[in-house]
């Protein structure tokens, strides 16, 4: 049985046609578990695919961690700016906590956190994809193991 590939276009939990990018990832929890599960008769088509899904999912939290990273940056800079701009903004000079709570109450503030905090979230979810991902591997591991030690007893 040939490897199934794994991309964009067969992968269930991703359409690039409707995401336009990795914040509008929202996992489908079936078709993840459906993904991930091991089909325990056919451990070597489950090595086959081990690979791809794994190096996919990895790729996809790289990219994801360099949105949070980018997100984060945006909102740091648009702090940093909005403090600067409030501190030679008048005569009397506001505190730094009236200076946070009027930066937090900014609606571009509120925009920019919500897509760090998107980005934040998406980024967690395939971490933890991943890191099934490796307990799959594990797993497969350990069934290839019990086959060779059952076709070694038989012999």
């Amino acid at each position: 049985m040939p490897p199934r590939k794994i991309n964009r276009r067969t992968l269930p939990i991703f359409d690039p046609v409707v995401a336009a990018s990795l914040e509008d990832i929202e996992p489908d929890l079936q078709a993840l578990y459906g993904e991930l599960r091991l089909q325990r008769t056919d451990v070597v088509g489950e090595m086959e695919k081990q690979a791809s899904l794994y190096a996919w999912w990895a790729v996809l939290l790289a990219e994801a961690e360099f949105d949070v990273d980018r997100a984060e940056r945006s909102l740091k800079l648009h702090v940093a700016e909005r403090d600067i701009a409030l501190r030679r903004g008048g005569d009397k000079k506001p505190s730094e906590k009236a200076i946070e709570n009027i930066i937090a109450h900014e609606e571009e503030y509120d925009v920019l956190r919500g897509a760090f905090m998107s980005a934040r979230r998406t980024a967690g979810i395939l971490k933890y994809i991943v890191r099934s991902l490796e307990h799959r591997r594990e797993a497969i591991v350990g069934l290839n193991m019990r086959d060779m030690k059952e076709w070694q007893s038989s012999a």
